[in-house]
């Protein structure tokens, strides 16, 4: 079952988290989406059995409210902004 069902590119998103989640040391995965509401997509995660993996967060990511240098890597998946250097 893939997170975005009605669209296939977006499914595409769901298997890179899907990928991360499963694939990688990483604790935790955030999943951050502006188009899509974070209970929204915690209903997939769920559904997916990755609730213990993926925490989604409904928001901008030009604007994420984590500190500097929270991250040891960041993913963008289908990124339609530029963003500033």
């Amino acid at each position: 079952m893939a997170f975005y069902e009605s669209d296939e590119k977006l499914s595409k998103l769901s298997n890179y988290l899907k990928f991360i989640a499963n694939e990688t040391d990483a604790k935790h995965v955030y999943a951050f989406d502006l188009w899509v509401s974070a209970t929204e997509n915690y209903k997939r995660i769920t559904a997916n059995g990755l609730v213990d993996k993926i925490i989604p967060i409904h928001g901008d990511a030009m604007d994420m409210p984590f500190a500097e240098d929270y991250f040891d890597s960041i993913v963008s998946v289908q990124e339609i902004y530029s963003t500033k250097e």
